[in-house]
């Protein structure tokens, strides 16, 4: 679903983040994912989760921010930021280097 406009952009990630929030919680509730949810406390994502995000941000929606950066990020809106996605609520772009795929395997062998 690669695309450069911000708001499907946006749309999409809320949307993904839902689908993973559910998958990794079905006897939960569907949650409402707002880009100020915070990741680990109100959606549940721990650190494997949240690599399995950052691959699925990256086969979804074309989109890639540094590992490190991304793998601290708080909230939907901090990964937009860091993912170079340009919204009227993030800060400008920084659009980082590639999310190294030896660096996530590394990571999801050690869980």
């Amino acid at each position: 679903m690669e695309t450069t406009d911000t708001t499907a952009q946006t749309t999409a990630l809320l949307a993904l983040l839902t689908r993973l929030v559910q998958e990794l919680h079905p006897g939960r509730a569907a949650p409402v994912v707002t880009l100020a949810s915070r990741l680990e406390q109100d959606l549940g994502l721990d650190s494997l989760a949240r690599v399995e995000l950052l691959l699925r941000i990256e086969r979804e929606l074309g989109l890639t921010a540094a590992e490190d950066a991304a793998l601290g990020a708080q909230t939907p809106m901090e990964l937009l930021h860091l993912l170079g996605v340009k919204t009227a609520l993030t800060a400008p772009s920084m659009r980082n280097a590639l999310i190294s795929r030896s660096t996530l395997a590394m990571i999801v062998a050690r869980h």
